[in-house]
């Protein structure tokens, strides 16, 4: 998954020393799977949980970062929990201002943040069913390994 791949890459890990950390595997991660995930592997890093609630903010921090797609899942009436198909997790090595992203990178690679940014824009409003854009929601910045 995205999650894994994100950990894996900025952590300088195998996606099987990611997996053998995970709290549970079934494919997909959210945000405490990711907190146990780097608590095991034995990182430092900063949460910023709900970092873009009333912002809607594009900015990433270097480490893990997950993405909501907008859309009507995000409605009001709508149950918290319909949102979490419609999220996505990239990685970005903050010194050099790259993104790691397993939906746009092929092979994966390191891409800047500038090529980056087209493609994100790109993928949600064309290729995610009904969505209406996308901003961060949460942060993991990593400190140290």
């Amino acid at each position: 998954s995205c999650g894994h791949h994100s950990i894996a890459v900025v952590c300088g890990l195998s996606l099987q020393e990611v997996r053998r950390a995970l709290p549970r595997e079934n494919g997909w991660m959210n945000p405490t799977d990711v907190q146990k995930t780097l608590d095991a592997i034995k990182v430092r890093y900063r949460y910023y949980p709900y970092v873009s609630r009333q912002t809607k903010r594009k900015e990433l921090k270097h480490g893990v970062n997950r993405i909501q797609f907008e859309g009507s899942w995000l409605n009001p009436g709508i149950h918290p929990a319909a949102s979490y198909a419609h999220t996505h997790y990239v990685a970005l090595h903050g010194p050099s201002d790259h993104v790691f992203d397993t939906a746009l990178a092929d092979p994966h690679v390191w891409i800047p943040f500038d090529e980056w940014l087209p493609q994100i824009e790109a993928y949600a409003l064309w290729h995610r069913h009904k969505t209406t854009g996308w901003h961060v929601t949460h942060w993991f910045e990593l400190l140290s390994r």
